[in-house]
């Protein structure tokens, strides 16, 4: 009995495709009215086709700042919000010299705390600021400068502290592609996608409290301005517990649990693995928290210093996406065990994710995607990255963006059950799919916690993470003829 097609229904939060099945004349008139300057509804086949040509309309247009978008509780008020703890031990008091550490490092608006020794009296006083850099030509702030105290006496600084960027909006793209069609017209009249981005919109405005202290300016911060810490230190004690770095944003959780840092000596950063010597310092997070301590032995002498960077993570929730029948309008339950390769838009080597025998040199992948061979052009790419061998090793080739995390608590399958031919488990960094079920779970959202760290190094088992930009959902053949759905 011939089996019939199954009609599938992609529901997606973030990108809309819209996609209307024609069959007659009118219909396309019907459509087409919906795309302003791309087809005149008083023209003819002659007329659409020529206009078809043409490059895709795109819309332009600001959210309401009372919208919320992908359900990912991101909101339009405010393009940054940020808060948190910063501890400064008084055993940062030395023989040397000053001490200091920073956060977040923005010139426009930032923390800093100093703990300054006088070389006459040995005595020492903290002075924290809040605003542009006090370290800037002529910066706008706010200070607090403390008693002098004896060695013995330093107190702690334990303060909470907030930065809040306002005035920043989500725009929003839609673009609405041309037909896709056949050689005796169109099977589908419109593609629309929307994408968001943010877009700092005047008067821009910046307010911040450290502890006591309270500052605002109307500077401009992008959205994706990285996060510097800073630290500098001289010490005699081992085992010390120096910084102690809490952060919270209102988009996302920050989570840090990745990161082992090692410096050593004058040397601002060294290989993790390093055996512990004198001068040890390293930086360990945990959670939201990241930890700036000395090793198990006293470095006295020794000038460590930290300065690196870190950017907002990428997030992603998936729990509006799934497949469902013709016209159903949410995720039919009877697809849960369908696998899906989260995809870039890239192509990546897996002999190459995991250091393998592959020749492709460092960096190299992954590559874009282009089905006319892209940056690849001996090759031709075909229609699915799983279609493509490796001109390095011969590898069968696979979709980037979702890699195979032993962190991730999900239900990794089988290579056998996929379109990448082989048996056995998925190595760990290595490209591979999730059921939906899974994809529903982890993605609700999932914020990054190993690619926005890219400066710094990690603990033993965590490994590069997924995607590096916008998300799509690359349905695997196998699964989908395993569930009864017929692939062309």
């Amino acid at each position: 009995m011939k089996r019939t097609l199954t009609s599938l229904t992609i529901l997606c939060c973030v990108t809309v495709l819209a996609w209307a099945g024609v069959a007659i004349r009118g219909k396309v008139v019907q459509n087409r009215a919906t795309m302003t300057g791309i087809v005149d509804e008083r023209e003819g086949w002659a007329r659409y086709e020529e206009q078809m040509k043409h490059l895709p309309l795109t819309c332009n247009f600001t959210i309401p700042r009372e919208c919320r978008v992908a359900k990912t509780q991101v909101v339009t008020e405010d393009a940054m919000e940020l808060s948190g703890n910063l501890f400064f031990s008084g055993l940062h008091a030395n023989d040397f010299g000053d001490c200091h550490f920073v956060a977040p490092g923005w010139a426009e608006c930032t923390l800093y705390v100093e703990l300054e020794r006088d070389a006459v009296t040995a005595k020492f006083r903290y002075w924290c600021t809040l605003g542009e850099d006090p370290r800037l030509a002529m910066p706008d702030y706010v200070e607090y400068l403390s008693p002098w105290y004896d060695k013995a006496d330093v107190p702690n600084i334990d303060w909470d502290f907030t930065i809040n960027v306002t005035h920043s909006r989500l725009h929003r793209t839609r673009t609405i592609k041309t037909w896709v069609g056949s050689a005796t017209g169109p099977t589908h009249s419109t593609e629309s996608c929307i994408a968001d981005e943010w877009q700092a919109e005047k008067p821009y405005s910046v307010t911040a409290t450290f502890g006591a202290l309270s500052w605002n300016k109307a500077n401009e911060i992008p959205i994706d301005t990285p996060v510097g810490v800073e630290h500098q230190l001289h010490w005699n004690y081992a085992d010390t517990e120096f910084v102690r770095l809490t952060l919270d944003s209102s988009s996302f959780e920050w989570d840090f649990s990745a990161i082992e840092d090692h410096c050593y000596g004058a040397y601002a950063t060294a290989p993790k693995g390093t055996a512990h010597g004198e001068g040890d310092m390293y930086v360990e997070g945990s959670g939201n928290v990241l930890t700036f301590q000395s090793g198990p032995a006293p470095g006295v002498g020794q000038h460590p210093y930290f300065s690196k960077l870190f950017t907002h993570p990428f997030a992603a929730d998936f729990t509006e996406l799934g497949l469902g029948k013709w016209q159903e309008q949410t995720h039919n339950a009877t697809y849960d065990p369908v696998l899906v390769w989260v995809w870039d838009g890239k192509i990546t080597c897996p002999e190459w994710q995991i250091g393998g025998a592959c020749a492709a040199p460092a960096g190299f992948f992954p590559q874009p995607w282009a089905s006319d061979g892209g940056l690849l052009a001996a090759y031709d790419y075909g229609t699915n990255p799983l279609d493509f061998a490796c001109p390095f090793c011969g590898s069968q080739m696979r979709p980037s963006g979702m890699n195979k995390e032993p962190w991730v608590g999900a239900a990794w399958p089988d290579t056998s059950e996929t379109d990448w031919i082989s048996v056995g488990a998925f190595a760990d960094g290595s490209a591979a799919p999730l059921p939906i079920s899974e994809l529903h779970s982890v993605f609700s959202p999932y914020a990054q916690q190993i690619a926005p760290y890219s400066q710094w190094d990690f603990k033993a088992g965590y490994v590069r993470e997924f995607w590096g930009g916008a998300l799509a959902w690359l349905y695997d053949r196998k699964s989908l003829r395993a569930n009864l759905i017929d692939v062309a």
